[in-house]
């Protein structure tokens, strides 16, 4: 691998120096009127279809180097001063110098410091249109709650992240949790799709970097309260407990000494939620059916501080440590869906939770041309929780009763990875390379399922008559019926009343259909390394063509697969020539290979697993219920493995992609984006040891005179995790953003989208074709439009509004028709014709989408129902934030309200006030620009010119309160089958059923922040 590293790095070089052009240098001083230097402000040079910036050094100086001949404007943009702009004409190998000088406003007014201008587009790679920076106001406008926020972002990255979903960065550092909204400095959503730098696809990538101190204390402190008054009931709760959710936070920075400044942020959460729970229940002791739409309190706790220390090492060397501590709690958990509350369970248990995360980057600029950047990370996250030994009841798609049977497990993970990248500016190329190096581990102690469950799944049984006798017709064949599991369970219960012994009750058709427990060793523990390697050239062919060629290459520890090489290969042209320093229209595509690292827990489980250390049974149609069966009864065919296997492959995407974006006017861009992703060896989960086709009879218990089995009927049941999977996607993409106006900035997109994948468990474990149909990733339509509006009276609007394709699901049989011990069978499709409601006729039932089968012979003759035939109701959330300012305090005077960062600091000047000529700018030596503003415009309320400012706010999801279902139940031997469980809300992020666990459909949230 360091042969191969090397040879990439020697590549890299020749082809810049082979491929450099004549280019000239544009350099000098940026000063204030009275001749005082100012450092780390941002000078931009725009024009020949190209934007540059640097950042003044500590003496004030600056230099653009290798500039392609042309003309060009030179611009400087800093709060309290008067803007400056200047044409410049580079000629090759001349060097042009210009001395900037600031002139102070001299007249008292309002001014609105931006830290980014109106969008705009060229041919660098990281200015593609369809990426969405987010900072100021925008990012002020987003949910404050880290879960929310979460949900927010993943719905502005969009669905293209193929099917392992998008990856959140921070600082740079993957693995992490999200901080505090508190914390973050600016988030990039989607930028530069196909960067050798990173591992996972650009479509769905959110990079957040958090805030650096200043020289200046500062600070904020905030209360978010949500109550249950002001909040809509749950649709599927017939009660509505107390609802609360506060949130308390605060920062403060501020300067240590000349070289070094501290951010301290904190935290805390204490959320009264509720866990829906829709059930319908059979009371064994009274002997009645009822149905359960309750809502139980969840309470849970949430804390971090994090503290963040920026020193300058030199005039060139900056060392940043960040620090997080965290802790957590949740009570009454594992109640919710069909999963009932005391009395009827002891399902709920408590856990609590904590974790540490340590951050360290040192950034050397080496001289004008290069610049090295060195980060550390230690994650440690622990985790615990209090559950009870009692064997647990389940009666499939109808409620879960009985124990929780978790035991107390334990787990404690922990991640190092250290990073180091070198940027070079070589000619007309930048060319980019370092590596990513990962140690992960696990130390888990899970006895779950060790104590044992019950589940009641349905299907066909003996009819019987008002004696409980079997009812035959003329010839003396029995007649039978489709009972849903409810009807199931309630026939074993009044059976057993009855006085019927479980034998009995089993040929009559009551008991239960399968028994399961582990045994054996409880604890493991495991490592994984992984390394990954990179290079990168952004070579500026033309003024307006940069070609983007990259390479990376992918290994870890646990697979014999090494082979894990990643091209990239980008592109960004503008036609025609640029006016006025501008393009209008710039084509933009490209194509790599991304491989997803195998977690580690995937091979701690088949190690605990592997039929020796654990041993997991399966018993079908159990005589002991409700007692536990022993142990020694159990054979070795019942037995469940876990392996992987020997050849198993990391998978990797496909992705191209290619697109045209347009400058309109008003700080207005238009990106349409087709993009196509084919991702193979995706890891499925097979089961190796299911008998033949056509030798296995469903009716019949799996025994061993039931089927032959691969590897004998002894051996087990086998599960190996195999690399067979398959992707595949198509999407079109429109993005736009626009700052028409100083008081409207919106950004969103919307996706046409199309996608079809293999599952991770075949449904026939010998025909994996039969399986090839729409993903559940295959949601059709999605639209996403965020933003800030400005209103009178100094109001600020803050919409969030996701429009979405709802979701498909499978109609399903209940029923393990392939002896594998899995229920993921679909149904048969015996027709077309549909009912205007739910007719269950012997093994068929009939519906509004057609006739389907429960049972049916497993001999490829049967018409199954396509895979995920069904589709869920779309999704409309309409979240809106809106928030007031109110300033107080004497006015800053001309140029006091300056907030200079420390010497050397990145992107310092956070605090600089609008108004008085205050300015905002980095400190000497700094590598970043100034956030001149930023914390004035805190929670969406913008700034005023005082120094004290007062925001209040409130944000309220599903302002509409429009009812967005969700968790449908395809299983055709449930009682839901068909029918809605729970609620989808929030931002539409999560993509997925919905957990039933939101408390209400309509939220309200009121807060306040004070800043200084």
């Amino acid at each position: 691998m360091k042969s191969l590293f090397t040879l990439l790095l020697l590549l890299a070089a020749t082809l810049s120096c082979a491929l450099a052009q004549p280019t000239g240098i544009v350099k000098g001083t940026l000063a204030d009127d009275s001749g005082a230097v100012i450092p780390a402000v941002n000078v931009t040079l725009t024009g020949n279809g190209a934007t540059k910036s640097v950042t003044t050094q500590a003496d004030g100086t600056y230099t653009f180097g290798n500039v392609a001949p042309g003309q060009y404007t030179l611009s400087v943009t800093l709060a309290g001063f008067a803007p400056f702009t200047k044409p410049v004409v580079v000629t090759a190998g001349a060097a042009v110098q210009t001395a900037i000088q600031l002139a102070i406003r001299t007249e008292k007014q309002e001014v609105t410091v931006q830290d980014q201008a109106g969008p705009s587009i060229d041919v660098q790679p990281d200015n593609n249109a369809t990426a969405i920076v987010i900072k100021g106001a925008d990012l002020d406008a987003l949910p404050d709650d880290p879960d929310d926020l979460s949900d927010a972002l993943q719905a502005l990255a969009g669905p293209g992240a193929g099917p392992n979903g998008g990856q959140i960065y921070i600082d740079g550092f993957s693995g992490g949790q999200l901080p505090p909204k508190e914390s973050i400095r600016e988030i990039r959503v989607n930028q530069n799709p196909f960067s050798a730098e990173y591992d996972r696809l650009g479509f769905g990538r959110i990079e957040i970097l958090t805030k650096p101190g200043t020289d200046k204390l500062h600070g904020s402190a905030m209360l978010m309260d949500g109550d249950g008054i002001f909040n809509s009931r749950n649709p599927f709760a017939n009660n509505k407990p107390d609802y609360s959710t506060r949130m308390w936070s605060g920062n403060v920075g501020g300067s240590l000494s000349k070289k070094a400044s501290f951010f301290l942020d904190f935290n805390r959460r204490d959320l009264q939620n509720n866990s829906i729970v829709v059930g319908q229940f059979f009371d064994a002791t009274t002997l009645t059916q009822s149905n359960i739409n309750t809502a139980v309190l969840s309470p849970s706790h949430f804390m971090i501080i994090a503290p963040r220390f920026d020193y300058a090492l030199s005039t060139n060397n900056t060392l940043t440590v960040r620090a997080e501590q965290r802790t957590n709690s949740n009570e009454n958990a594992g109640v919710g869906g069909t999963r009932l509350p005391a009395p009827y369970s002891s399902l709920a248990y408590n856990s609590k939770g904590n974790g540490q995360n340590i951050m360290v980057t040192e950034s050397s600029i080496l001289n004008s041309k290069v610049v090295n950047e060195t980060r550390f990370q230690y994650f440690r996250n622990s985790n615990q929780q209090f559950g009870n030994t009692l064997p647990q009841i389940n009666v499939a798609g109808s409620f879960v009763t009985g124990g929780n049977g978790i035991g107390n497990p334990r787990d404690v993970s922990k991640h190092l990875e250290l990073q180091n990248n070198t940027s070079i500016a070589h000619g007309a190329h930048t060319i980019r390379f370092g590596f990513r190096a990962r140690r992960e581990s696990d130390q888990s102690y899970n006895p779950s399922g060790m104590y044992g469950s019950f589940s009641f799944l349905g299907g066909a049984a003996p009819q019987l008559d008002a004696l409980n006798q079997i009812v035959t017709d003329a010839a003396g064949n029995a007649q039978t019926v489709t009972l849903t599991s409810l009807q199931q369970y309630e026939r074993n219960v009044l059976l057993a009343s009855a006085g019927f012994t479980p034998a009995q009750i089993q040929t009559l058709g009551g008991g239960p259909s399968r028994f399961n427990i582990q045994t054996g060793q409880s604890y493991i523990s495991g490592e994984r390394y992984d390394v990954g390697p990179f290079v990168q050239d952004d070579w500026r062919a033309r003024p307006n063509l940069t070609i983007s060629a990259g390479l990376r290459y992918e290994v870890q520890t646990l697979l014999a697969d090494h082979a894990n090489v990643a091209p990239r290969l980008g592109f960004a042209w503008a036609p025609g020539n640029a006016k006025n320093g501008r393009q209008k229209s710039v084509i933009r595509g490209g194509f790599g290979l991304f491989y997803d690292r195998i977690n580690l827990n995937l091979f701690d489980n088949a190690e605990l697993n592997n039929g020796v250390n654990r041993l997991s049974y399966t018993v079908y149609n159990p005589l002991t219920y409700p007692s536990l069966p022993s142990l020694s009864t159990l054979t070795a065919g019942q037995n469940s493995i876990t392996r992987i296997d020997p050849n198993l492959r990391s998978s990797y995407a496909m992705q191209g992609a290619l697109g045209v974006e347009r400058q309109l006017p008003r700080n207005t861009t238009l990106a349409l984006t087709y993009s196509f992703n084919r991702t193979v060896h995706s890891l499925q989960s097979v089961p190796v040891n299911a008998p033949l086709p056509g030798t296995y009879n469903p009716a019949v218990p799996l025994s061993a005179g039931n089927g032959v089995y691969p590897y004998g009927y002894a051996a087990g049941n086998i599960f190996e995790t195999e690399s067979g999977g398959y992707f595949r996607q198509h999407q079109l993409i429109a993005n736009f953003n626009t700052q028409f106006s100083k008081k409207v900035s919106l950004f969103g997109n919307y996706s046409l989208n199309y996608a079809k994948d293999l599952p991770g468990t075949p449904t026939d474990p010998y025909n994996f074709a039969a399986d090839w149909g729409r993903s559940e990733m295959d949601r059709r339509h999605n639209f996403i439009l965020a933003g800030n509006i400005v209103a009178p009276l100094g109001l600020r609007f803050a919409p969030f509004i996701t429009l979405r394709s709802g979701q498909p699901y499978d109609v399903l049989a209940g029923q393990d028709l392939y002896g594998d011990t899995l229920l993921n069978a679909r149904a048969a499709l015996i027709s077309s014709t549909d009912c205007t409601g739910i007719v269950r006729s012997g093994n068929t039932i009939c519906s509004p989408f057609g006739t389907f089968g429960s049972t049916y012979a497993v001999n490829g003759s049967t018409a199954l129902v396509p895979r995920n035939y069904l589709t869920m109701p779309g999704l409309v959330s309409v979240n809106l934030r809106l928030s007031r300012v109110f300033g107080f305090g004497g006015g800053p005077k001309k140029g006091d309200a300056s907030a200079q960062g420390m010497p050397g600091m990145p992107s310092a000047g956070v605090m600089g006030m609008a108004g008085g000529g205050g300015h905002a700018h980095g400190g000497p030596g700094g590598p970043g620009g100034g956030m001149g503003g930023m914390m004035g415009g805190m929670m969406g309320g913008g700034s005023t010119e005082h120094p004290y400012n007062l925001t209040v706010m409130v944000n309220v999801e599903n302002i509409f309160n429009h009812f967005n279902p969700g968790g449908y139940d395809g299983t055709i031997t449930s009682p839901y089958f068909l029918q809605a469980t729970s609620v989808n809300t929030g931002f539409g992020g999560g993509g997925g059923f919905g957990g039933g666990g939101a408390a209400n459909n309509r939220r309200v949230q009121l807060g306040i922040r004070f800043t200084f």
